[in-house]
Parts: C-alpha cells; sequence; structure tokens
C-alpha cells in the first residue's frame, strides 16, 4: 500500500508514534489509509451539512477494514459573495481547492481518498485533483437544497380563520354559515390560494423587479425569506447541482448521488456507502484516469446537453480533462449539442428542481433515456458498475420530468458555443434558456467596463429594450477572477427586459443564468481581444442557431481600434494583490 512508506519499517517508528497519539493502535498499521477532504463550512448552505456527511464516510471506512483521516478544504458561496470583489476568489479557489488535496494525498502517501463536497468551485476543484493525483478516490457530493415555498397572502389570512373558527366552536350551524360566507367572500376577492415553489435565483430577480417598481418591498422580502429553508446546494440546475450530475457520469460517485436531498436518509447511506467503497478502491488499486477516459467525457457532454446545465461547466470539464490527460477541444461541445436534446426542463430554464428529478428516478432515469436512444457509450465507474448496468437497473417513474429523446424539451442540447469577430476563440451561452423571440437579435451596444458600473445603469433605467450590455474587463485575468454576472443578468430579467435586452461578456454567468446573456468572450478584453474595441452605439449580432456572434463593424476598423488600445493601453487596469495576483501571473505564463 501506498501509505507503507509512512508505518512500514523499523526507520518509520518516529511517524507511527506521531500517528499513535492520534489513536492508532498496531492493527491499524495494516490497513488503508483513507483521507476525507471535508469542504464543511458554516459560510456556505451547500456544506453546512458536510460534516456529519464526512462522519458517516468515516464510519464506511472503519466498516470496510480502513482508517479514515478527515482534513477540510476552503470553500466560497458564490450567491453570498456575488456582486462584491470577493467573487473574484470564487474561480481561482477552484485550483486552492486541487493544490490542498494534492499536499494532502501526497504528503501522507493515502491510499484512497474521498472528496465531501458540493458547491460551485469545490467539486470541479476536487475532480481536478482526481485527474491530477491518480490515486484511488471517490466524490461525495452534499445534495441539492430543497426548494422554498412561498406562501401568499391568503393564505396567512386563512391561517388566522382557522384560529378564528375555534373560537367558534359550539356556536352550532349559525357560526359555521358566517365561517362559509366569509370564506366565500375572500375566496371571489383573492382568487384561489396557491403555494409557489422558489429558490435563490427567484431573490435576484425580484431584486430587479423591486427596482422597477413592479413588486413591493414586503414582497421582496417574502421572497428573501422563504427561498433558501435549509441545507444543500442551491435547488435548481446551476452550477452545482450540474457538476455533481456530471460528477456522477463521469464514474467518479455512486448512483444517485447528485440528486438525493441534501436532508434526505438516503443522503446519508450514499456517505456511509461511499467510505466503505473508498476502501475497495484501494485494495484494488483502482485509479482514476483507469476508470474516466475519454469516453467519459464524452458522456458527460451529452448529459449537460440533455439536463440543461450550467454554462459554467464547459470550463471546467475542460480543466477537468486536461487533469485527466484528456483532450476537449471546444468544438465538441456544439457537435454534440446538435446530437442530443434537452430531456429535462429545471430551473433557471424550466420549471423543475432536483428534487423532482431525483423522484422521477435521477441522473440513473437519464442514463436509461440516453441509453436507449444510443446516446451514451458505456463506461466503467467507482460504483463496480458499469454506466449501462446503472441505466438498465433505472426506473423512470415520470414520463413528463424525464421526457424520452423522441419528445424533449429542446431539440437540441443545452449549451451553444459562438464564435465571429467578437469572439474568435469562442463564447458561451445557454442556448434553451433563451426566448425563441431573442435567439436572434441585433441590438446597439452599451458598454461598460465593470460589472457594477453596469448594474447601476441598469437599475437606474439606462438600459432599454433593443440593448446589447457589454461587460468586460470581467475575465480570468482582466477581474481578475471571471467574476459570475448573475447581478446583472437577474436585473434584466426582474425588469422584465429578459426578451429585449441581451448581455454580452468576457466573465462568466452563473448557472441560474437565463436569458440571452453570452460570456466567456474569447480572448478578454485584457488580452486586447475585440470585446475590448467595442464602443457604445456600436451594432452587436447575436445569431444562436448559427453560432455566430459579430460586431458589425469592418475588419480595417476592428484592427485598428485594438491596434490603438494596445498603443494607449487599457482601458481599466483593475489591481490585484496577494492571492489574485499569483492567479493573474499563473495564468498568463500558461497562456503565454
Amino acid at each position: 500500500m501506498r501509505s507503507d512508506v509512512l508505518k512500514k519499517g523499523v526507520e518509520r517508528a518516529p511517524a507511527r508514534g506521531l500517528l499513535r497519539a492520534l489513536g492508532l493502535s498496531d492493527e491499524d498499521f495494516d490497513k488503508p489509509f483513507v483521507l476525507i477532504a471535508d469542504a464543511w463550512s458554516e459560510l456556505v448552505p451547500g456544506h453546512i451539512h458536510l460534516n456529519m456527511l464526512s462522519e458517516e464516510v468515516a464510519r464506511g471506512v472503519r466498516s470496510a477494514g480502513g482508517v479514515p483521516f478527515r482534513f477540510g478544504v476552503p470553500a466560497i458561496c458564490d450567491g453570498i459573495a456575488m456582486a462584491t470583489e470577493g467573487m473574484k476568489y470564487s474561480l481561482p479557489s477552484r485550483e486552492l481547492i486541487a493544490d490542498c488535496v494534492e499536499v494532502m494525498v501526497r504528503a501522507y502517501a493515502a491510499d484512497a481518498w474521498v472528496g465531501v463536497t458540493n458547491c460551485d468551485k469545490i467539486t470541479p476543484g476536487m475532480l481536478i485533483a482526481a485527474g491530477r493525483l491518480n490515486v484511488p478516490c471517490i466524490i461525495l457530493t452534499g445534495g441539492p437544497m430543497l426548494a422554498g415555498r412561498l406562501c401568499s397572502a391568503a393564505e396567512a389570512r386563512r391561517e388566522e380563520e382557522r384560529g378564528e373558527r375555534k373560537g367558534r366552536e359550539g356556536r352550532g350551524e349559525r357560526g359555521e354559515q358566517e365561517e362559509r360566507g366569509e370564506r366565500g367572500e375572500r375566496e371571489e376577492q383573492e382568487g384561489a390560494w396557491k403555494e409557489e415553489r422558489i429558490d435563490l435565483i427567484h431573490i435576484f430577480e425580484a431584486l430587479g423587479a423591486f427596482k422597477k417598481g413592479r413588486l413591493s418591498a414586503e414582497e421582496l422580502a417574502a421572497i428573501e425569506r422563504e427561498a433558501c429553508p435549509g441545507a444543500g446546494a442551491c435547488a435548481g440546475m446551476f452550477t452545482a447541482n450540474t457538476m455533481a450530475c456530471l460528477t456522477e457520469v463521469l464514474g467518479l460517485s455512486l448512483p444517485f448521488s447528485a440528486t438525493a436531498p441534501a436532508v434526505s436518509a438516503e443522503r446519508v447511506k450514499i456517505a456511509r456507502e461511499t467510505g466503505k467503497r473508498a476502501v475497495e478502491l484501494a485494495l484494488k488499486d483502482a485509479k482514476p484516469r483507469e476508470i474516466v477516459r475519454e469516453e467519459n467525457f464524452e458522456n458527460a457532454i451529452r448529459v449537460l446537453m440533455a439536463i440543461g446545465g450550467s454554462t459554467n461547466a464547459v470550463l471546467h470539464l475542460k480543466a477537468i480533462a486536461d487533469a485527466f490527460g484528456v483532450e476537449l477541444p471546444l468544438s465538441k461541445f456544439n457537435e454534440i449539442s446538435a446530437e442530443v436534446p434537452q430531456i429535462l426542463s429545471v430551473r433557471p430554464g424550466g420549471s423543475y428542481f432536483l428534487e423532482d428529478i431525483h423522484t422521477a428516478g435521477g441522473i440513473p432515469a437519464v442514463l436509461k433515456r440516453l441509453f436507449d436512444a444510443s446516446k451514451l457509450k458505456d463506461t466503467e465507474t467507482v460504483s463496480g458498475m458499469r454506466l449501462a448496468e446503472i441505466a438498465n437497473s433505472a426506473v423512470v417513474k415520470n414520463e413528463e420530468v424525464v421526457r424520452s429523446v423522441e419528445r424533449p424539451f429542446h431539440s437540441e442540447g443545452a449549451i451553444a458555443i459562438l464564435y465571429g469577430n467578437l469572439a474568435p476563440e469562442g463564447a458561451v451561452v445557454k442556448q434553451t434558456a433563451v426566448a425563441k423571440s431573442m435567439l436572434r437579435f441585433t441590438g446597439r451596444a452599451k458598454v461598460f467596463d465593470g460589472e457594477e458600473e453596469a448594474a447601476k445603469a441598469i437599475s437606474s433605467g439606462e438600459v432599454r429594450e433593443g440593448d446589447v450590455v457589454v461587460i468586460r474587463y470581467e475575465g480570468p485575468k482582466g477581474g481578475p477572477g471571471m467574476r459570475e454576472m448573475l447581478s446583472p443578468t437577474s436585473l434584466i430579467a426582474g425588469m422584465g427586459l429578459a426578451e429585449s435586452v441581451a448581455l454580452v461578456t468576457d466573465g462568466r454567468f452563473s448557472g441560474g443564468t437565463r436569458g440571452p446573456c453570452i460570456g466567456h468572450v474569447s480572448p478578454e478584453a485584457y488580452d486586447f481581444g475585440p470585446i475590448a474595441a467595442v464602443e457604445d452605439g456600436d451594432i452587436i449580432e447575436i445569431d444562436i442557431p448559427r453560432r455566430i456572434l459579430n460586431v458589425k463593424i469592418s475588419e480595417d476598423e476592428l484592427k485598428a481600434r485594438i491596434e490603438r488600445l494596445k498603443k494607449e493601453g487599457r482601458r481599466i487596469e483593475k489591481p490585484a494583490e496577494g492571492f489574485l495576483r499569483k492567479y493573474r501571473e499563473m495564468l498568463a505564463r500558461q497562456l503565454a
């Protein structure tokens, strides 16, 4: 075993002495050492329960004959950090998390390790570590949050009625008649009561509606209080849950890991089984690169398209593939998008939540649909079952929630890669979250050198129908850190402009973004990409079906503007210190 270098031989007596201080016995030195990378945090709703899950993983490790050791890694909640300087640290933290896992697994010669994770950059960071280290591992994601429940004011009054009803007890038939009459009068005035399920993105969009005067302060506060009811990754098919689903498809987590709710007993059982399986992987020395190959990544892209996943999955899958030594060209996404339709309709582009997908059969049900249509390849998984076996044993419990390929929600996959003179190296859009009327759009550019400037202009009503909001200098180096533009996009949606205003940026979007929002524009403005040369009033052409993103000026004019910028210098130079400075320098070296 790898850990023998720490615990075997007379020369290792000092190390064994220190390990005994941790409570190890003679028998433990003959067992596999399994490290558990625990992203538990009191700062992240998606992670507040992970310590309990990692304890269950440790129990599973012990029951299977291994020795568990838990350690922590950092975790950032994008929703909390959104639209602040703190958001600049989110994407860079992915590399930091991979480094943390590498340091611990290598330093302690782990026989296997388990990544206990959940949110946007933590799961990709651990997957990068899996490929980089090539030490037996298995990932446990923490599960989705349940949807919030928003009760109307009418229902609140009904609660009062229930109390009044008790006071009428003993008044006989007359009291019942009075009650029925009052209730009928209220229902006629208010309509039937409905319970609405909501999530974090409802808050962001409600803020835009409030600023537009379409929502009262009381209604905004009610949504804020109810949208996030407890532990788990935000309830829609946003980035965290997208990456959990893709981890399951890649074959690095157990079946149903992605969709079992964070607060469910099933989640606890999966955690315990994950610990047991880690020991089995250690004893077999089953390395990640032997399980995850090029076909696994192609399957992941196919499922990404089918589930309506986050645009962030593009940059994460490419980074993870690189760590596994697999080439994943950007063109592969468009190629697969044309072949695989979207068969789920989950928030933000649809109406369902992750809990609905789980009830309908989870990712195994999605796999079944795609295997039935010959859209996936059979691959290995850490579960000991091959992917086709998992699909064959699955049951589609709701034909409407998990549709067949022959009856999809959208005829093409979720993600499209656009090219043109504004994005010669590509840009990303979730095409199935765009209204049909906006799939082809031409508008006037309104240019902003940063997120805050854009959000202020949108809130004050400066952005109008027919505009294309261009936000630049928010790319990986320009930001630095490539912040998500969820606040501006949600303001646009909340103000009722999602079908008349587009947004283009060299930054990223949240998995919760909907509408004609095109991100990852490359090259970024910091590197004097064409987006740096766009001026107010330029005409921007967006044609998603044809995969086109252009600024309607001549090639000579565009080149002249870029050359002028290179001589004059960047319009804005955002300072970077400490970790962000190192991140910018690392990117510059990688791309040199």
